[in-house]
């Protein structure tokens, strides 16, 4: 059984973590369904996941997703090659 809490006042917790300096970035939103990483590396491999919370507690973390950055700094992603 779901609490009252489990939809209402969600938010989520975007993780990226570099995948040759194992740094992690983990940030928190509102329900905002766009968020924007800072300061990544050029030419770097990152896992990205995301998970929802609320008052009821955290969900999973969703499967990793894998992007690389250019060397602008820009994503390549799978969905870009489509």
């Amino acid at each position: 059984m779901i609490g009252r809490g489990a939809w209402q006042d969600w938010s989520y917790e975007l993780q990226v973590v570099n995948n040759r300096t194992n740094v992690s970035v983990t940030l928190h939103h509102d329900s905002a369904t766009r968020a924007t990483v800072s300061d990544l590396l050029p030419n770097s491999v990152y896992n990205v996941r995301v998970r929802a919370s609320s008052t009821a507690g955290s969900g999973p973390w969703s499967t990793d997703f894998t992007a690389q950055t250019l060397s602008t700094g820009m994503w390549i992603t799978s969905s870009d090659h489509l």
